[in-house]
């Protein structure tokens, strides 16, 4: 029954990928073609920025509460969806005032406040489709979510290409974008209302999901930091094609390493609840084994073909970004060690053991920060993508060891 279900999952939400892959490359198209890689890079470090305070609005809530409404009967969950919901939309607030208060804080971010502030309304409806994806992923209803997101992705790439053609900019890509987050919010809802009514916050449960949450959630926060802070160092001291540049390969090696997301997606349900029940036992052991070399083969193979194809890039967009080879060729050798961050990673939390990863993303966190800072002024994108790969290679080295510890007992 286990596996069916995975296979199920998994081939609802790589339909939804396939889709979503399809739009971005439309998308990317046209604004490379439109906008050059400086439009390009603005449309790059707004959405980078944005996103960053969107990982406030979730505080590794998505996960602990996937874990612990698995692990509930169903009378309970009702309590647990609703609190969440309004709690997640609290914290989506904080989001948004601090994206509109330290992108005037810079004054080299200046021209981007506007872009920002229009951008930054996603996060009240990102935050409430997410706690509905939470529902779904719940009750292993993949299929849901992988609708919500084909349907988000179609209105996002339509409303985009539309404004592109009627001669409009970057801002109104972001409108488009908010748009296509609320037309997505409430088609979930009409799925999980049921679940949600009647709408009620417990303030116990609530402490209880954000106390579980704080190390998770610290680590999202952490994580989205390392893995964006890259392209905020790049603005900071290179120009915004240098970011348009980066942006492309990055866009391209984010794109490959979201299926690894939607893999370890559906085996966390099960994760948590086969840990539940028995533990660190052999059977336990042997299902992570599998499970781990089949996602180091896929990302073997993934790296591979993203850097035997990198060089399609300037041909695709006419001789624009043909410096983006450089990076995203660099860039693909990261994709194995990301694939299997994912597993680890998503295990640690399903084991219950966020602070241990937390930590090691702080170091992480610190080790890709300092050297950014020190090899970037010189070195530009191309240090920003060696950097990729040593920080997720040291946080397999670290993580792979703590995982390794942990079944080392097993019975």
């Amino acid at each position: 029954m286990v596996f069916p279900s995975l296979v199920k999952n998994t081939f609802f939400q790589a339909l939804a990928k396939l889709v979503s892959v399809l739009g971005g490359i439309v998308l990317t198209y046209f604004l490379g073609q439109r906008f050059g890689e400086s439009g390009f890079g603005v449309y790059t470090f707004v959405m980078s920025f944005v996103l960053f305070f969107g990982s406030l609005s979730d505080w590794g809530t998505t996960f602990i509460t996937v874990r612990e409404a698995s692990q509930t009967e169903d009378t309970g969950r009702r309590k647990i969806f609703s609190t969440v919901l309004i709690t997640r939309l609290f914290l989506s607030v904080l989001g948004f005032v601090a994206v509109n208060i330290i992108i005037r804080i810079n004054p080299t971010w200046a021209d981007f406040s506007m872009t920002a502030g229009i951008a930054s309304l996603v996060l009240f409806f990102l935050s409430l489709k997410t706690s509905l994806s939470i529902i779904f992923q719940t009750r292993l209803r993949f299929d849901l979510i992988s609708l919500i997101e084909v349907l988000s992705t179609v209105v996002f790439v339509g409303l985009s290409l539309y404004f592109v053609f009627s001669g409009g900019g970057i801002n109104l890509v972001m409108l488009a974008w908010v748009v296509s987050t609320v037309i997505a919010f409430f088609t979930g809802l009409l799925f999980a209302g049921d679940l949600l009514t009647p709408l009620s916050f417990s303030r116990p449960t609530a402490h209880r999901i954000l106390s579980e949450s704080f190390p998770t959630g610290a680590l999202l926060v952490v994580s989205t930091v390392y893995n964006r802070a890259d392209i905020l160092i790049l603005q900071h001291f290179h120009t915004t094609s240098d970011v348009g540049v980066y942006g492309m390969a990055y866009k391209v090696y984010e794109t490959v390493v979201f299926g690894a997301s939607y893999i370890v997606n559906s085996m966390f349900p099960l994760l948590s609840h086969m840990y539940s029940k028995v533990r660190f036992t052999a059977d336990l052991k042997r299902y992570f084994r599998r499970a781990y070399i089949g996602i180091a083969i896929t990302g073997v193979v993934l790296a591979f073909f993203v850097y035997w194809t990198s060089p399609i890039i300037p041909s695709v967009f006419d001789g624009k970004f043909n410096m983006s080879t450089v990076p995203l060729k660099i860039l693909s050798f990261a994709v194995i060690f990301s694939y299997l961050n994912h597993l680890v990673g998503y295990s640690l939390i399903a084991f219950g053991r966020q602070k241990i990863a937390l930590t090691i993303a702080v170091l992480a966190l610190v080790f890709n920060i300092s050297l950014n800072l020190l090899f970037v002024p010189t070195y530009s994108y191309v240090a920003s993508a060696y950097l990729t790969i040593a920080t997720e290679a040291l946080v397999l080295l670290i993580s792979g060891f703590a995982v390794f510890k942990l079944f080392s007992n097993a019975k």
